[in-house]
């Protein structure tokens, strides 16, 4: 055999020996990554963590043992607000992982190219719901004793009649019925740490609430405003913190409120009463005795503008200002400042002052009424009216009717007037004592002309008893 023939039998079997070895590699390929397909389809992902376990690389039957390994005697933590506690549970609520679904589910998503590796069970653990719930009525935290109630921060008025704002406090009240399920839901999630604060009642309002601070603000800015009222007898009365705080109510959620319309119109009313009051006499200077007090009738008495008074209090509260000043007046007590005309009549000592223009043009005694049944009102009047030769008709206190014939009749206070008195001789002293008029101003005959020609029915008549 030549060798060229043995050098082409050489190459035949070499062929067929490498052709055998790659079907073998071949044939060995197929078989391990089959085997690699099937256990990855069976074995969880590396890195894959179930309920806080390592379950990398685990069958299903594995991982739920480990993890079952893991429910069976856990350390459960329970936290509360001011609390904080530990207890073994000793399989008091016989957690347990009750079937595998869940755990075949993970495990074919993950065949199915889920990248996820962190997984939390969610109806697969089973927990004894009565057990839990009587448990945790063990717990002094849930005793009524040892609740503290969450409070909202608060408007409160301050010894210097302003408000401030009460801080919130935090309690630690947690409804049970919302613990249970918290905790029943948190240990069918696998986890052992309970943590109640995330239930625990806050309160609402904080001592930062916008709403809050305007509040105290717009009150504040109310009662540090304040008006002194000059009267009209120079007294004064005041509105300021120490009146407007008691307008001050808290309504059903215990929150500060002002009704300002209803309360101001209700010091209005008090106000009004210290105006009439302050003008119910006037100040007067007698003749011969200096300054005196009149008394003034409601006519003559100051009277406040109310829609006025009430509009200005409006602009003045919420300033933070002091305002000095009179109220604000419809009208204004009657006064005789400036007043350089008018007649004065002292029934004690029985006289009549004319002046006009400031100048004393009558000066004499009279005769006022008889004292004390038929005296003479004090009094600030005006005439009605002025007639001449005429009668005066009344009644006695007899019974007995008199009519008497007068050159001069000034009437000022119904049928009380100025006449001459031409029947009598004597005037002044105290003739009024027991022989004094029905209540009229009994004038010299000699007089009454001057007094009627000069007494013009704008003249102020001012009778007072010295």
């Amino acid at each position: 055999m030549t060798r060229r023939k043995q050098d082409k039998r050489f190459l035949r079997r070499k062929h067929k020996y490498l052709l055998a070895i790659l079907a073998l590699a071949i044939i060995l390929s197929v078989i391990g990554i089959t085997r690699f397909v099937d256990y990855s389809h069976r074995h969880f992902s590396d890195g894959t963590i179930i309920n806080d376990v390592d379950c990398s690389k685990l069958t299903v039957e594995e991982a739920s043992t480990k993890i079952n390994e893991k429910l069976g005697n856990p350390d459960i933590t329970y936290i509360f607000v001011d609390d904080e506690f530990t207890i073994q549970d000793q399989q008091l609520f016989g957690i347990k992982l009750e079937d595998n679904t869940e755990l075949k589910e993970i495990l074919q998503n993950q065949n199915d190219g889920a990248k996820e590796l962190n997984y939390s069970l969610q109806h697969s653990i089973f927990v004894n719901d009565v057990k839990v719930k009587d448990y945790l009525r063990t717990f002094s935290c849930f005793k009524e004793e040892n609740i503290k109630k969450s409070r909202n921060a608060y408007l409160e008025l301050d010894s210097d009649n302003m408000l401030y704002i009460e801080p919130e406090f935090y309690g630690n009240e947690v409804d049970f019925n919302e613990a249970y399920e918290l905790a029943l839901s948190t240990l069918r999630s696998g986890s052992t740490v309970i943590d109640f604060r995330c239930i625990t009642k806050q309160p609402e309002i904080l001592s930062t609430d916008p709403g809050l601070i305007l509040q105290r603000d717009k009150l504040n800015s109310i009662l540090a405003s304040s008006v002194k009222y000059i009267l009209p007898d120079d007294s004064t009365f005041c509105l300021d913190a120490n009146t407007i705080k008691d307008w001050l109510y808290k309504n059903e959620d215990g929150i500060y409120q002002l009704d300002l319309d209803s309360s101001l119109e209700a010091f209005i009313d008090e106000l009004e009463k210290k105006v009439t009051e302050a003008s119910s006499t006037m100040t007067f200077e007698a003749t011969g005795i200096g300054d005196i007090s009149l008394p003034l009738d409601e006519s003559k008495r100051a009277t406040i503008d109310r829609e006025g008074e009430l509009a200005k209090l409006k602009e003045e509260l919420d300033t933070s200002l002091l305002y000095i000043r009179e109220p604000v007046y419809s009208s204004k007590a009657f006064s005789l400042e400036n007043q350089t005309s008018y007649v004065e009549v002292d029934t004690t000592r029985q006289n009549v002052w004319m002046y006009k223009d400031g100048v004393c043009i009558v000066n004499t005694p009279c005769v006022t009424g008889n004292y004390p049944n038929h005296h003479t009102p004090s009094g600030i009047f005006f005439p009605t009216y002025k007639v001449e030769d005429t009668y005066l008709k009344g009644t006695n206190d007899d019974g007995s009717k008199y009519s008497c014939h007068v050159d001069y009749w000034v009437p000022f206070n119904d049928n009380i007037g100025f006449h001459d008195a031409s029947w009598r001789t004597k005037f002044g002293g105290t003739i009024y004592k027991g022989n004094g008029s029905h209540g009229c101003v009994n004038l010299p005959k000699e007089v009454a002309p001057t007094f009627f020609e000069n007494l013009d029915l704008t003249m102020p008549i001012v009778v007072y008893r010295s």
